[in-house]
């Protein structure tokens, strides 16, 4: 039996990388966009070692605080093992049609990357092994889109609406999308966002409030598209 002293697990969000790595696993999209019409999805994992092999645990939640929830979607297959200079396909299948239909809405799709042994290579010592594993993370975005909204999701990122609110600003999105923040300037003065605190995603039709003083009122900001390249805009805070 093989034991292991320790397992560190490390969890990178790579939101923003046309295709985010974890380890030497290399994964085939920077998020994933189920339209109306949907049943299924598929990305490439790709295992870039060329001689060691990972078990892959895939789970989908409706929080990045949560790992897996029963959600609407569901990963297949959820666990598997992918050899060096290998790729495989993971499916993604829709479970039900009761999301909203006058909106988008999110899911977090939940990749670890487990070193293991390889075939026929196991640990002869009945000992606790002084190995240290590793199981590094990433979390990519995954989207559920309506079939029939009011206007694309590229027209959706220049809409945001600047106002002046208290001792800072408010940002609303009166979109239908979820707008994803690469940056955001007013005045020429960069806004801190939070992945975690979801400060650099604005929901569909709400907002969300900044620190930050106004002068001239001059903003600009970059949002991410669907393929994770970023767009740039401007605009005025009211």
């Amino acid at each position: 039996m093989k034991f292991y002293r320790k397992l560190g697990v490390v969890l990178s969000l790579s939101l923003l990388l046309s295709e985010p790595v974890l380890a030497s696993i290399g994964i085939g999209a920077s998020r994933v966009i189920f339209a109306g019409s949907d049943s299924s999805q598929s990305i490439d994992i790709n295992n870039r070692s060329h001689n060691q092999p990972y078990l892959i645990n895939v789970g989908i939640s409706d929080s990045l605080t949560a790992k897996s929830t029963d959600s609407a979607f569901m990963p297949a297959p959820a666990l598997f093992r992918i050899e060096p200079d290998t790729t495989n396909k993971l499916r993604i299948l829709r479970k039900t049609n009761n999301l909203p239909r006058d909106r988008e809405s999110v899911f977090y799709l939940n990749i670890m990357a487990i070193p293991t042994s390889k075939v026929g290579q196991d640990n002869n010592d009945n000992t606790v092994g002084g190995t240290l594993q590793i199981a590094t993370g990433n979390t990519l975005k995954l989207f559920n889109r309506p079939a029939d909204l009011p206007m694309t999701h590229k027209t959706a990122m220049g809409k945001l609406q600047f106002s002046r609110a208290g001792e800072g600003i408010k940002v609303t999105n009166p979109t239908p999308y979820y707008i994803s923040l690469n940056k955001l300037l007013v005045d020429g003065k960069a806004v801190r966002l939070d992945v975690i605190k979801g400060t650099s995603m604005i929901a569909p039709f709400s907002a969300s409030h900044y620190p930050v003083t106004a002068g001239q009122g001059k903003a600009e900001w970059a949002a991410i598209n669907d393929f994770g390249g970023v767009e740039t805009f401007h605009g005025t805070v009211n």
